[in-house]
């Protein structure tokens, strides 16, 4: 199944956000410690793309699949490395479809 990585230097950390697996799982990586940091589950069809971000409100991914759907995740540091802060989740953070028939 082909994949997508992107990589960017978070909060000095060097991380990979990478898809295209069949469980459909997003994964993070720490690529100084060569570990997988996080597996995040969400999405319905294959993940296709992802790609990191950085907004007002700090980093993010987004990642896509076979179905249209894109969904934001919080790619914070402090949420990546271990439990996610008080009132933050790792959860897809939003979501928008390409299709007409799905929400």
């Amino acid at each position: 199944m082909p994949g997508s990585v992107d990589v960017a230097v978070v909060e000095g950390r060097p991380v990979a956000v990478t898809a295209g697996y069949a469980d459909r799982l997003i994964r993070i990586w720490d690529l100084a410690a060569g570990a997988e940091i996080e597996a995040l589950p969400g999405h319905v069809g294959h993940p296709r793309s992802v790609a990191f971000a950085h907004l007002a409100g700090g980093p993010v991914a987004v990642s896509t699949d076979g179905d249209g759907v894109m969904l934001l995740w919080d790619a914070d540091p402090a949420g990546v490395a271990g439990a996610p802060p008080a009132g933050r989740n790792r959860r897809g953070a939003g979501a928008s479809t390409g299709r007409p028939d799905r929400a």
